[in-house]
């Protein structure tokens, strides 16, 4: 029995993809300054993240890194 407090939305990789049209299972994502999503997600893919420079956390499963 699924609660309401354990329901998180599922982003799929199409969600980030600005061209829809594209077949590749692959998308590469540049990101510049400060970001921030507050609301808990899932997401459907796997996601590897390279950092060069960056100050702040990432939550993944409910750790902070």
């Amino acid at each position: 029995m699924s609660r309401r407090s354990d329901y998180f939305p599922v982003l799929g990789i199409q969600d980030f993809k600005d061209d829809h049209s594209l077949e590749t299972p692959l998308l590469f994502n540049e990101l510049y300054g400060e970001r921030s999503i507050d609301d808990p997600h899932k997401h459907d893919f796997f996601i590897i993240n390279i950092f060069e420079k960056a100050k702040g956390n990432h939550t993944i499963d409910f750790v902070d890194y």
